[in-house]
């Protein structure tokens, strides 16, 4: 690992009952986001990301190479890219980066 390596704490596959908030990201609504202060990013699986896209998202996406790691876990996430969009939660409002990993995974925010 390096020090440019990220670990993502609760990339939960299928989970149930775990406290979600409603977001605007890049002007596109998203339910049952997983807020996760443990984390060192922002983590969005594909399947929403392409919703996202469908969704006309306005953000800037690029190709990463960024390893993320679940907690854990030695081997690194399947990392398809990273974003950046203005995320608005209630009153609160900033720019925030996402890695979109192939994983499934609850769509979660490192801190509102």
């Amino acid at each position: 690992m390096t020090e440019d390596d990220d670990f993502a704490f609760t990339v939960q596959l299928g989970a149930r009952d775990i406290p979600t908030v409603a977001i605007e990201l890049g002007g596109v609504q998203l339910e049952g986001v997983l807020v996760d202060q443990g984390s060192n990013c922002n983590v969005i699986d594909r399947e929403t990301w392409e919703v996202l896209k469908k969704k006309k998202i306005k953000c800037k996406s690029w190709k990463s190479n960024k390893k993320l790691y679940s907690y854990g876990s030695e081997e690194s996430l399947n990392t398809a890219g990273e974003f950046e969009a203005e995320l608005r939660y209630k009153d609160r409002q900033g720019a925030a980066r996402f890695v979109v990993v192939e994983e499934k995974a609850n769509t979660q925010l490192t801190d509102l």
